[in-house]
């Protein structure tokens, strides 16, 4: 390194005049499309949840019928859950079932709802194509 000496009022004058910091603009188009996906995301489950109706409560023996000719068809199936949020059903669940128990139903994605929590239960009849 050289020994030369640095004018520290050259630098002074630089940093108050010439220099401009961005600061976290320079960060703002990450943080934005970060939180702007993320905005996204909650907007599209708040307004499918807006969209999403309350089903007539169906009996346990419907909801094994219908749970029982999807898994046997290989059929999709959308399942509304007993559970409000804000006065709202929250998202239901919908894919192929995977497997069951006595109490329990498994979706893909490792969805699971058990049977006493599911209010309604339908087949899908174009789960996974574009509509």
């Amino acid at each position: 390194m050289n020994n030369e000496k640095f004018d520290m009022d050259a630098v002074n004058e630089f940093f108050r005049h010439d220099y401009h910091d961005r600061g976290m603009m320079k960060w703002a188009g990450f943080y934005l499309s970060d939180h702007t996906q993320a905005m996204k995301v909650q907007q599209k489950v708040t307004q499918n949840r807006l969209n999403n109706k309350l089903e007539p409560q169906q009996s346990l023996e419907q909801i094994g019928e219908v749970l029982a000719q999807a898994f046997n068809h290989n059929q999709a199936v959308i399942i509304q859950l007993n559970e409000l949020q804000d006065g709202l059903p929250v998202a239901s669940l919908s894919g192929k079932i995977m497997g069951c128990t006595d109490t329990k139903v498994v979706l893909e994605a490792n969805q699971r709802a058990a049977l006493n929590d599911i209010r309604h239960v339908a087949i899908c009849e174009n789960y996974g194509y574009p509509s």
